[in-house]
């Protein structure tokens, strides 16, 4: 068990005023966002101790506002260990920091990748991933509006404090690169109907949706779900199944294969983090 695992435990014990039961929703659901945050919060702590004993740390704090600027609205690749993904943020910035120290580019040059950026912005953020939702209509468009005010932000700075451009402008590049990775490796296409439910059997539909309804008639109707299992969204479901019986739960897995149950534990999940992260 990872230590990251543990502390999520002793907070969800501290935060639901009970034992971490991974058989319960909410105590899965909050240990699960603890984790996330605890593993940032690692990451983060590495980056600062490294850059300022290396004598770079304003360098450094250039590429972090400009990363949490624009990464976190416009996406990227995600490792799958809090391990790898704290090797490759240390890499990204020493590449960057490196770079701009002995590579300085022309002012155009910065405005011509901070415009392709504006550009990638609004046209195909948030990039899906295996850690994130895959936002769509007014979420979506809340998330670019973000990412190009951050944007905005940093045109600004650049042309207030020119010494900051250069760094700006290396962050770019890699942001543009690993867009392309992900466009390319990941088959990104593929994505524009991740949000529909997975494939399932017609047993397996019926059985769902009568479960959802008992789940109404218990929550004396206020909550309404669209009657066909296809048109409901990723919170619709998750939150639909999180509410069935233990027995409902049990059938309903019984008709699914493998692969349906991991994409239903990913979207419960997805949810999980941005219900915490709301406040829910």
């Amino acid at each position: 068990m990872s230590i990251n695992h543990r502390i999520g435990e002793h907070v969800t014990r501290y935060l639901v005023g009970r034992d971490y039961d991974v058989a319960d929703m909410q105590c899965a659901k909050v240990c699960y966002a603890v984790e996330s945050i605890v593993g940032d919060l690692q990451k983060d702590l590495v980056l600062f101790v490294i850059f300022s004993v290396s004598g770079f740390f304003r360098e450094f704090l250039f590429c972090f506002v400009t990363v949490n600027l624009v990464r976190r609205f416009l996406g990227g690749i995600h490792m799958k260990t809090n391990i790898g993904c704290t090797v490759a943020s240390v890499s990204v910035y020493v590449i960057a920091v490196a770079g701009g120290v002995h590579v300085i580019f022309p002012y155009p040059v910065v405005a011509g990748l901070l415009l392709f950026t504006m550009y990638l912005m609004a046209t195909i953020a948030p990039l899906p991933s295996p850690n994130r939702p895959v936002y769509k209509g007014e979420r979506k468009k809340k998330i670019q509006q973000k990412g190009l005010i951050g944007l905005g932000v940093l045109s600004i700075c650049t042309v207030i404090y020119p010494a900051c451009s250069t760094f700006v402008a290396w962050i770019l590049i890699l942001q543009i690169v690993e867009v392309g990775v992900v466009v390319f490796r990941e088959n990104y296409l593929n994505y524009k109907d991740m949000d529909a439910p997975p494939s399932m059997s017609e047993e397996a539909e019926k059985l769902f949706m009568e479960c959802t309804r008992n789940y109404e008639a218990r929550m004396n109707g206020l909550l309404h779900y669209p009657t066909e299992f296809r048109s409901m969204t990723r919170k619709e479901r998750t939150s639909a199944f999180k509410g069935f019986t233990d027995q409902e739960k049990d059938a309903v897995m019984n008709l699914m294969t493998d692969e349906q149950k991991e994409r239903l534990v990913q979207d419960i999940r997805y949810q999980a983090v941005l219900d915490f992260r709301r406040g829910k």
